[in-house]
């Protein structure tokens, strides 16, 4: 594994003004498909068009109501983060991080990113299992939407120290510029920005359920690389 050391310029993946900022911004996403909803029901109502609600007004509340229920399970899952949880366990990083890998690999191989992984310990740390894994799983897609195709995402694991080390590094073939869009997907600008809601909101849930297990994430980014590296306390050995 590459040196796991912080550098002067990483800094924390999710300070505090970084959360509230998040926050504001995810009320603010909730409420314009509320107000949206809102509108389309009092139209409906109001009789000014053909009697009954048309299939087109049907389907724009349904994804209304999609949006906005998105949004408040992204909200409620990033205030679970913050909470204890359940008395951890003894958790193999090393097989969580692996799924995670596991399960987005189709998902880089369609958006053209080549994604690898590289372990060289099962770095055995206490966790709530299943926080731990989706709190890895956004980590690793956090990585993949901040690549672009043809680009590459390697994720290493090691340990340092009494540490557990994820290091998950995007080397880019262009400078980032702005808002990359989710897997380099194309959409309109509003699209876009919702998809990079996401991508924050995805990372700072990660950032917030590895702190509450005593971890910290920090990120490091330039023009021609992103790295996010998560250190995690390894479990004690039992004699």
């Amino acid at each position: 594994m590459r040196s796991t050391t912080i550098t002067a310029q990483a800094q924390s993946a999710l300070s505090e003004q970084d959360r509230r900022q998040l926050v504001s911004e995810l009320f603010h996403a909730l409420s314009q498909p509320l107000t949206a909803l809102r509108c389309s029901l009092e139209m409906a109502l109001s009789g000014r068009f053909s009697p009954g609600p048309s299939e087109e007004s049907l389907r724009l509340a349904l994804a209304h109501s999609e949006q906005i229920a998105h949004l408040a399970t992204g909200i409620r899952e990033l205030l679970e983060a913050e909470a204890p949880g359940s008395p951890g366990v003894v958790v193999n990083l090393e097989t969580s991080l692996g799924e995670a890998v596991m399960d987005l690999t189709p998902v880089a191989q369609a958006a053209g990113i080549r994604l690898f992984f590289n372990s060289q310990c099962a770095c055995p740390v206490m966790a709530e299992p299943r926080r731990l894994r989706q709190a890895l799983f956004y980590l690793v897609e956090s990585a993949l939407s901040s690549a672009g195709p043809g680009e590459s995402v390697q994720v290493e694991t090691g340990e340092q120290g009494r540490q557990a080390v994820v290091l998950l590094s995007v080397s880019r073939s262009r400078p980032a510029s702005g808002t990359r869009g989710v897997m380099a997907w194309p959409g309109t600008g509003v699209e876009e920005k919702q998809r990079e809601l996401g991508r924050r909101l995805g990372l700072a849930i990660a950032s917030r359920t590895f702190e509450a297990a005593g971890g910290r994430l920090y990120s490091e980014e330039e023009e021609e690389f992103l790295r996010l590296r998560l250190l995690l306390p390894l479990a004690a050995k039992v004699s």
